[in-house]
């Protein structure tokens, strides 16, 4: 597998059909506004680039790898074998472990339905609106945390 990818690697028509699809969904719920990581209101544009972050690692997934969309709302993909799998993408490697924590709140508040695999990138948002992603690797459950598989 390639590990690193760019934005404009990608189908752009599907990645911004999918990006407004969600934008739509997520903006009509002014609780879904509020940002993870800092807690305060977004703007819908500050909404639409953290979506673009998100989807464009899944498209990756689905364009490269044979991964297939997961339609319901607010999940991620499949993988060949139709495991479900989250797909997180951290800003710098020290927010990775911020990301598998949260993950990890999930888990536990919703462990029926919260997949038991994430796929996990870094992504450079610093180099343009073509950000730079590299594959970081997978994390399983193990019952109790997520750990690299």
């Amino acid at each position: 597998m390639n590990r690193k990818f760019k934005i404009s690697d990608l189908d752009q028509e599907t990645l911004e059909a999918k990006i407004d699809s969600e934008l739509e969904l997520i903006w009509s719920n002014p609780n879904s506004r509020v940002g993870l990581h800092s807690g305060k209101s977004r703007s819908k544009e500050h909404v639409r680039r953290d979506i673009r972050q998100g989807l464009a690692a899944e498209q990756y997934l689905i364009e490269k790898l044979g991964f297939t969309n997961d339609t319901r709302s607010f999940r991620d993909v499949y993988n060949e074998a139709g495991i479900p799998f989250e797909v997180k993408t951290a800003s710098s490697r020290d927010k990775i472990s911020n990301h598998l924590e949260k993950c990890k709140k999930l888990k536990g508040w919703y462990p029926e339905t919260f997949p038991d695999h994430v796929c996990m990138f870094n992504v450079d948002i610093q180099t343009s609106d073509d950000y730079s992603y590299e594959f970081e690797g997978v994390y399983e459950w193990n019952g109790s945390s997520f750990e690299k598989a």
